[in-house]
């Protein structure tokens, strides 16, 4: 089953965006990576059975800050997001449901 994992990495620079997609693309089960986000600072990549955890850990190991960005994977979920109209600083999503913090 193919999924879509979106890290958020700290990319300055061009040459720091070729060394994450070299990075990300020689994981195991990596089909497609791309840089995504309106500052281009996410790492999308597509694969079968991809680890985003240890993914994430070799990006770290390079650029320091890297996280895992969570996605909603039912409609509901977002929808109680947006009614409850929060922000993404006092939440958090566990198991696709959002979990407020305040």
């Amino acid at each position: 089953m193919k999924q879509k994992i979106v890290l958020k990495v700290a990319l300055d620079c061009d040459k720091c965006r070729s060394k994450a997609l070299k990075i990300a693309a020689v994981a195991k089960g990596v089909s497609s990576v791309s840089i995504g986000g309106g500052d281009k600072d996410q790492v999308v990549v597509i694969g079968d059975g991809v680890d985003s955890v240890s993914l994430a850990k070799v990006l770290r190991k390079k650029f320091r800050h890297v996280s895992i960005v969570p996605r909603s994977c039912n409609g509901a979920a977002h929808y109680l997001a947006c009614f409850a109209n929060v922000t993404s600083t006092n939440y958090w999503w566990e198991d696709s449901i959002p979990l407020f913090l305040d």
